[in-house]
């Protein structure tokens, strides 16, 4: 049973998580490079690849570190806190899902009317600072299939796809239920982001990643 301090703890825990999450650093830094809202650029979409596209390779380079920092920051708010977790989670699990609530803070930020990026560069962060290996691994298979196909949607909707077996594969018993119940999140709130890209990607009609600033209307 928790005590009304530990609630309010927890609760803080999720609110500060949410808030991070919620910078929406590709705004801020298209903003920076003279374009006045990134909305009305490219895709559209408030992520790395569209301020890659209209805003060049090193704004979107430094969009997505900071997309991705935004998720590693958030899984240590609780140790920072020292919140015990509310039974039965661990507090492996409680840190996963306190970075997922950084994700939705990118994708339904606040500061945009609830209207955000795709989370992938959050979602990473997450996982690189709570599950390195799987984490690790899951990049490494969004790079092979983007350097290959040069769809950035391709790469993220896969590898994270292929997330839950990494996590089963590498760590076998060391995680509790809770954390693969958490991570089989993951690819389903990416699914859902990428909806559109899906599509274009079935009807062959996706833009392949390039590197200069040539503006587009699909991401």
């Amino acid at each position: 049973m928790m005590t009304e301090t530990q609630e309010l703890m927890m609760w803080l825990n999720f609110l500060i998580a949410y808030l991070i999450g919620s910078i929406p650093f590709a705004y801020i830094i298209a903003r920076w490079q003279g374009i006045q809202d990134i909305r009305q650029h490219g895709s559209g979409n408030v992520g790395a690849t569209n301020v890659l596209r209209t805003a060049g390779v090193k704004a979107g380079l430094l969009t997505f570190v900071l997309d991705f920092a935004k998720g590693v920051i958030a899984t240590y708010v609780p140790v920072w806190l020292s919140i015990t977790p509310p039974q039965p989670l661990d507090p492996l699990a409680f840190r996963v899902l306190t970075g997922l609530v950084a994700v939705l803070g990118h994708i339904f930020p606040i500061w945009l009317k609830f209207k955000g990026g795709k989370g992938v560069a959050t979602t990473l962060g997450v996982l690189i600072a709570t599950l390195p290996l799987a984490g690790l691994a899951t990049v490494l298979v969004a790079l092979l299939i983007i350097v290959t196909t040069r769809y950035v949607s391709l790469g993220s909707i896969l590898s994270t796809w292929a997330l839950p077996f990494f996590v089963l594969m590498i760590y076998k018993t060391n995680v509790s239920p809770f954390v693969r119940v958490f991570i089989t999140f993951i690819p389903l709130i990416i699914m859902l982001t990428h909806i559109s890209n899906i599509k274009r990607l079935l009807k062959g009609t996706e833009n392949q990643l390039s590197f200069g600033k040539k503006k587009h209307t699909q991401e």
